[in-house]
């Protein structure tokens, strides 16, 4: 009796060879899909200082199926297209965005991540004048 080897299209965690006959067949184990987190809800802003922003939001509708790590915020400076990025190192639903310039119009938005990547990001704030708290 001769075996022939296990063929499988994709990678086979193990292979089995039927004792009464020349076939041979694979499987696999496989894990939970994963997928990306929806998107969080939009910010809600309260200016701290004269250069940062404390956001807070709510948790996305749908985890992925594997829980939230951390999140992104997405902050840019009216008149321009590139977004610029913070990570939060916690799966907390609020961050003081730092380093923003006194006086400047800043528009928000949060991705959610987790061990699939990033979700698409939330809705984008109003754009918002960094000032200190009761100026306007």
């Amino acid at each position: 009796m001769s075996f022939q080897p296990c063929l499988f299209a994709a990678p086979a965690t193990s292979c089995e060879k039927c004792l009464w006959g020349e076939t041979s067949y694979c499987y696999m184990t496989l894990s939970p899909s994963t997928d990306v987190p929806s998107a969080p809800g939009k910010p809600d802003i309260m200016v701290q200082s004269m250069t940062s922003a404390s956001l807070t939001w709510t948790l996305p509708t749908t985890d992925g199926g594997s829980r939230i790590t951390h999140y992104i915020i997405e902050y840019r400076m009216q008149g321009f297209l590139h977004w610029r990025e913070e990570k939060t190192s916690t799966a907390n639903t609020s961050f003081t965005v730092p380093g923003l310039s006194k006086g400047s119009m800043y528009t928000f938005r949060v991705k959610a991540v987790n061990k699939a990547g990033p979700g698409e990001p939330s809705d984008e704030t109003e754009p918002v004048q960094i000032l200190p708290a009761g100026c306007k």
